[in-house]
């Protein structure tokens, strides 16, 4: 399991939290979105964790910022 890393913009887990910054960034600008996040808030936060977990499971190799 000794796997070469890859850079942070190949990690799917990366991706989702991006979308999710993203996406509460936008909320500042949007009220629609501001309240379509605080109104399905604990949703949201139970899908993102799923998907954190099982994006790590099914993924492998680590990840880094810099090269190696």
């Amino acid at each position: 399991m000794n796997e070469p890393a890859k850079p942070i913009f190949k990690s799917k887990t990366a991706l989702v939290g991006g979308i999710a910054a993203l996406t509460g960034a936008l909320s500042y600008f949007n009220p629609t979105v501001a309240v379509f996040l605080r109104d399905n808030a604990q949703g949201i936060v139970t899908a993102l964790g799923v998907a954190g977990i099982i994006l790590r499971k099914i993924t492998s190799g680590r990840v880094v910022l810099f090269g190696d």
